[in-house]
């Protein structure tokens, strides 16, 4: 990304960026904003009893948690992993009754402690909302970090000085994986067809023979 001109980055994964921010941040001199401080700031700002639904990673980081305590620390949160939620989306499977048994056994503990608020812990859940939302008490709030990560990035643009005033460019998008498994994905997302093109990384230099042993 650095090499093709961006002036910022926008870490667009709660994992990434429960895991990875700050070291990405330590090795690059650009802007790059994550998610899970935006979305926890927005959290506070909605309710009290804040639940969290978030890939095992993000859960296991306690990231989540962290950030929405720092923010406000008179609230409560509760955390639960959802290992199941990416696969059924991907497949598309959102209006099937395994979808909706598997997402009641992951709210039923958040729905025992009351939650007024819940975050969307992973980019893939808003596609999950209407299924959610047949679970959840109205008066729940939800949370969408991808949303508030925006304004985020537009805040931060706005005091760095890199904002730009030309109308919107052509989205490019560039995948690792499969130009056309992606293409079929996003296509049910997005709502056409995009076109993609495939980036080869560089490898990373692991050497395991230059390790100093110690017994």
């Amino acid at each position: 990304m650095v090499g093709r001109g961006v002036k910022m980055v926008v870490m667009a994964c709660n994992t990434s960026s429960a895991l990875a921010l700050e070291t990405v941040r330590s090795e690059f001199n650009i802007p790059i904003i994550g998610l899970i401080l935006p979305g926890a700031r927005a959290a506070v700002l909605q309710g009290q009893r804040i639940g969290v639904i978030a890939t095992p990673a993000t859960v296991a980081s306690d990231a989540y948690r962290r950030a929405i305590l720092e923010a406000d620390t008179n609230v409560q949160v509760w955390q639960v992993p959802c290992p199941e939620f990416v696969p059924l989306i991907e497949q598309n499977r959102i209006e099937d009754p395994y979808t909706f048994a598997v997402t009641q056994g992951y709210l039923e503990p958040l729905l025992e402690q009351k939650i007024d608020t819940l975050v969307y812990g992973c980019t893939h859940y808003p596609y999950l909302a209407p299924v959610l939302r047949r679970i959840l008490p109205p008066a729940v709030k939800l949370v969408d970090p991808a949303v508030h990560v925006v304004s985020a990035a537009v805040q931060e643009l706005d005091l760095l000085g890199l904002r730009s005033a030309r109308s919107p460019q052509p989205t490019r998008f560039c995948v690792s994986g499969s130009p056309a498994t992606f293409n079929r994905l996003a296509t049910q997302w997005l709502g056409y067809t995009p076109i993609s093109e495939q980036i080869i990384l560089p490898e990373l230099a692991y050497q395991p023979a230059a390790l100093e042993r110690v017994e």
